[in-house]
């Protein structure tokens, strides 16, 4: 699954990189140029998860050091995922320059305390419940580690829930001014199809669909693992084939939406227009 995960996503971001270059001169390439962060770092996310299952399945004896490794690799990731899609869907490229400030304070603040609980939590949780042996701290008498995995939990439940309702409600926001300036736009008699602002709208729906679909979807599937019984013994791997194939589909319907092209749905406002 990581290799072929791997290949194909090699595969994307060269594909990503030379669409973006082939645009470079666009207004609002930046956003390109953004989303090839967390693109290019997929499938190097795919190639450490690989190796690390490989040193398990050897049994060699540094598989602290890759575990850790993995962890890391795997929460600068999803930070890079989860920063371009809340830029996106407070329109930075699209319909402002740069964040507000307190944008980009819930923005930091939110993925700093996410990757923290995530890693905490996955470094005492995961793999000592996966039976790996990797991480021997028993939680039930080490009270620091009990409290500090406690709060880790909270912490990344709390920063993911801001998270998801930062590029949810942000997007539906976005989606219905760029309504009102089509109303507008009719008000005036004028032909609103197939505009700068029109074609904004419609990304923006797709990226609120999208997004939407994804987390449902996600919601349903995780429901119907930890339905299968001793799904985490005998299908170990369903839960993240599920995750990365629901993730890889997701991330596709993004990136076609907001593809460089000739005529891009990218258009920068002018302050005071």
């Amino acid at each position: 699954m990581y290799s072929l995960g791997a290949l194909v996503w090699v595969v994307l971001s060269v594909l990503w990189v030379v669409n973006t270059w082939v645009y470079k001169n666009a207004r609002g390439i930046d956003l390109q140029w953004h989303f090839s962060l967390f693109i290019t770092f997929k499938p190097i996310n795919f190639l450490y998860k690989l190796l690390f299952w490989e040193v398990v399945r050897e049994g060699k004896a540094n598989r602290h050091f890759y575990m850790v490794l993995t962890l890391t690799i795997n929460c600068l990731y999803y930070c890079f995922l989860w920063e371009t899609m809340m830029r996106v869907a407070h329109g930075w490229m699209i319909v402002r320059y740069r964040l507000t400030p307190q944008a980009r304070f819930h923005l930091y603040v939110s993925l700093i305390i996410w990757a923290f609980g995530n890693f905490v939590f996955s470094y005492f949780y995961q793999f000592q419940e996966e039976g790996f042996g990797i991480v021997r701290t028993d939680l039930g008498q080490d009270i620091v580690a009990y409290y500090l995995v406690a709060f880790a939990l909270l912490a990344t439940g709390i920063s993911y829930t801001v998270i998801l309702m930062t590029v949810c409600l942000a997007t539906s926001n976005l989606s219905h001014q760029m309504s009102d300036q089509i109303n507008m736009l009719r008000g005036l008699g004028m032909n609103a199809r197939g505009t700068f602002v029109a074609n904004r709208k419609r990304a923006f729906q797709y990226m609120s669909v999208g997004f939407s679909s994804y987390l449902i979807l996600s919601f349903i599937t995780w429901f119907v693992i930890v339905a299968i019984e001793d799904s985490a013994t005998l299908y170990p791997w369903l839960n993240d084939l599920v995750d990365e194939c629901l993730e890889s589909i997701f991330l596709l319907w993004v990136m076609w939406t907001f593809r460089a092209r000739k005529f891009n749905n990218v258009s920068l406002q002018i302050e005071g227009t």
